[in-house]
């Protein structure tokens, strides 16, 4: 009966707020108070610089000249408090905002899968139900979700629709735990509606479409915490670091084949990606990398779209 969804439902939205706030804390604590609890100037910058995707200069403007930043808790509600978020004025309720809509978003799909609206699998008892719901039915929900978030990012990097939403997710040029949530929350919706839509759309076993949940919740926190993941050549948290450098390039997350068919893929090896990278970095450690300086004449560099205006 309908009744019986709303107890799962209420375990989603828990569930959901949870994960986010547990992992992006662990992450600011791990990594940006660790660094910042380093006695002296020199050895924070090292410490950070050792895993910050921008590099030892942009970490300087707050893990090294301001550690006490890092002392504090970064939860979106307490965003104002201090001074490494205080410089984006919408983080605390846009951030605040996002947060509990992901969570009613998650409640809401469970409500739905609970009561049988959807084409989500939950018997584990025949071949079919193993080959098509875990195997077809996921790789479906992934082809089809990152296909509509490239999509979906591309308008919003059209100059009205930036200008009146997206800008304010590129105020945080680099980005630090707890900013994957700067949103407008108008756009919020729309990655939201996409995320959770594969159930509704074709069959796909409640295993797969968890896999397929926690790879994309987990790489959009790490793609925005500032924080150097690589897993092979498959997936690299400096790909969408450089979306953020370079605004017109890595439009998906968290894996870029559409970036690479569709020609907008600048990786931290390509020229343009290369020099942006060390231009956050120290000279020595520029050096240490073998990286350039200056940008590279290559036609690729120039990119497919004009920049939009950043106002």
């Amino acid at each position: 009966s309908g009744a019986c969804t709303y107890p799962a439902a209420a375990y989603a939205f828990v569930g959901m707020l949870l994960f986010y706030i547990g992992f992006s804390t662990v992450l600011q604590l791990a990594f940006y108070t660790a660094a910042a609890k380093q006695e002296t100037r020199e050895a924070r910058a090292a410490a950070a610089s050792a895993w910050r995707t921008a590099g030892a200069a942009d970490a300087s403007s707050f893990i090294v000249d301001t550690p006490e930043d890092c002392m504090v808790w970064w939860l979106p509600a307490r965003a104002a408090a201090f001074a490494s978020k205080r410089r984006i004025a919408q983080h605390p309720v846009f951030a605040s905002v996002n947060l509990l809509t992901s969570a009613l978003a998650a409640a809401g799909l469970v409500h739905i899968v609970v009561a049988g609206a959807s084409y989500m699998v939950w018997p584990w008892d025949s071949a079919r139900s193993q080959a098509y719901g875990l195997a077809v039915g996921t790789t479906a929900a992934v082809l089809s979700e990152q296909l509509a978030q490239y999509l979906w990012h591309r308008v919003m990097h059209i100059p009205w629709f930036y200008a009146t939403f997206h800008k304010f997710h590129h105020k945080a040029r680099n980005p630090s735990a707890f900013d994957d949530l700067l949103i407008h929350p108008l756009e919020a919706i729309g990655f939201y509606l996409i995320l959770f839509a594969p159930p509704g759309l074709f069959s796909i076993h409640i295993f797969g479409f968890l896999a397929y949940f926690a790879m994309h919740g987990v790489s959009g926190v790490l793609d925005h915490s500032g924080i150097t993941v690589r897993l092979g050549s498959w997936y690299s948290t400096v790909d969408h670091d450089l979306h953020h450098k370079l605004v017109t390039a890595n439009y998906a997350t968290p894996l870029m084949y559409w970036d690479r068919i569709f020609g907008t893929y600048v990786g931290e090896h390509h020229p343009a990606g290369r020099a942006h990278i060390a231009r956050a970095l120290t000279p020595a450690a520029a050096a240490s990398r073998n990286l350039a300086s200056t940008p590279s004449s290559s036609p690729r560099t120039s990119l497919v779209h004009r920049r939009p205006r950043r106002d």
